[in-house]
């Protein structure tokens, strides 16, 4: 049971378990190992657990509705809007750029690492602007704050684009008196953009449309952005690049949209 009087899930389980093998390795040099009925108790609890509810995917359209939900004119909202536009953009974890808990991630994305550039890849001012760049600092797969520069070029669409959603931030930012070496969505004493705030927009959003709120969350914009790349039939590599991922687990992210599958029933047909 957990705290909220439910049962464990498998996963849940075998994550436990796999703590105390740590621990007696750990403190004892003793692995307690699992037994044949400890595997028998495994696979019939597993048979019970429920099947994992995927989160959907972030899209295009549902970025417009949250616009529309958004006082765009006050600072805490400019954050959050630029904010999303770039973690959907750059595939960003929310660890990454939001305000977890009571605290931002060493690795968090700074008001700094976002630098605007022209076509020759010079830096400029930003309305001047045809590309963001930003410095990934670290992540929760890399730990020892490899630096990685990842860039965007503007999209060409009046409102779902990189680099105005760069502006907006540097815009807020100003506003809110945020110095260079801050997080970059935060704002003053009162922490930043929380990921608490930025999944109460998605989930209200979704509910506008008519979606089932309980299927997004915050990691619904790292799913959104490798979903559409994937449909719209950009390169694994260039998505797994993109996403900063280890291995092919970023393979499980995106959703297979019927966008993808145009024009299949065709070549199935010759």
């Amino acid at each position: 049971m957990n705290r909220r009087q439910q049962d464990n899930s498998y996963g849940t389980i075998c994550a436990k378990l796999c703590a105390v093998r740590w621990r007696h390795r750990f403190e004892h040099g003793y692995d307690p190992g699992v037994t044949a009925h400890h595997a028998l108790l495994l696979r019939g609890i597993r048979r019970f657990t429920n099947p994992v509810v995927k989160q959907q995917p972030l899209s295009p359209s549902l970025l417009r509705q949250i616009y529309t939900l958004l006082d765009i004119y006050r600072p805490k909202y400019q954050l959050l809007w630029g904010g999303l536009l770039l973690a959907y953009f750059f595939l960003l974890r929310r660890s990454e750029y939001l305000y977890i808990g009571k605290k931002f991630h060493p690795f968090v994305l700074r008001l700094s690492d976002i630098q605007f550039c022209d076509n020759e890849g010079q830096a400029i001012k930003p309305r001047k602007a045809s590309i963001v760049g930003i410095l990934l600092r670290g992540a929760k797969n890399n730990q020892f704050g490899r630096e990685e520069f990842r860039f965007q070029h503007a999209s060409g669409d009046s409102l779902l684009c990189p680099v105005r959603a760069a502006r907006w931030i540097k815009t807020a930012a100003k506003r809110l008196g945020t110095r260079p070496d801050e997080p970059a969505l935060k704002m003053g004493d009162s922490g930043g953009v929380s990921s608490g705030q930025v999944a109460k927009i998605i989930k209200a959003a979704a509910t506008k449309a008519g979606l089932d709120a309980s299927r997004f969350s915050t990691h619904s914009v790292r799913i959104g952005g490798a979903t559409k790349l994937l449909n719209a039939g950009a390169d694994r590599l260039v998505i797994k690049l993109l996403g900063r991922c280890l291995s092919s687990c970023f393979e499980d992210y995106p959703v297979l949209t019927s966008e993808g599958t145009a024009g299949l029933s065709k070549l199935m047909c010759r």
